[in-house]
């Protein structure tokens, strides 16, 4: 069995969640996040150890890869940590904030070439991406601003992301009074 763990338990940490639980040979062996009600719930959801700090996690249960879902600013640094510690990584787009820090995990990477790190970019398979590759074939001169795949109806920003509201696990978390939802109309 390959020995996964999770840092980062916001809401796109249940997708993952959820592929490891459905893959055979693959053993959850615990979850981080710095929110420690946050890291509770998703320990108890999949009956794991939660971790607040990622280099704790890396060092208790010894995982074999890990999926990295905090926020974007972190995505480079806890990477680099891992690939330090010999542990594969699995990194939610984007896969750094700025250049210079996505410049510093390839430079990790290349130092560590026995150890396999993954960016997630599962997006390019959304009907609008596709669309718009189509639109950008050579010898088409189309330009285009935006695109967002069809739809009906009214479409409102969720309001169950990190710092927002409630999140996947149904803790609450601090919500900005300056964030608030959108509307966009059809």
């Amino acid at each position: 069995m390959t020995r996964a763990a999770v840092i980062g338990c916001g809401d796109v940490s249940v997708v993952h969640l959820q592929a490891i639980g459905n893959l055979a040979g693959i053993d959850l062996v615990g979850v981080c996040d710095t929110d420690p009600a946050r890291a509770a719930a998703a320990a108890a959801r999949y009956g794991v150890p939660g971790f607040a700090g990622h280099r704790e996690l890396l060092d208790a249960v010894r995982p074999e890869v890990v999926h990295v879902c905090t926020p974007h600013h972190q995505h480079a640094p806890v990477a680099i940590d891992c690939l330090e510690a010999g542990v594969g990584v699995l990194v939610e787009k984007p896969v750094a904030h700025v250049v210079a820090e996505a410049d510093r995990l390839i430079a990790a990477a290349r130092e560590r070439p026995d150890v396999k790190v993954g960016i997630c970019l599962q997006n390019r398979y959304n009907t609008a991406t596709q669309g718009a590759r189509a639109l950008s074939t050579p010898g088409n001169s189309a330009r285009f601003w935006a695109a967002r795949p069809p739809c009906s109806g009214t479409v409102i920003r969720r309001t169950t992301r990190p710092g927002r509201g409630v999140d996947a696990y149904g803790t609450a978390a601090a919500a900005s009074s300056s964030t608030r939802p959108s509307t966009l109309s059809t």
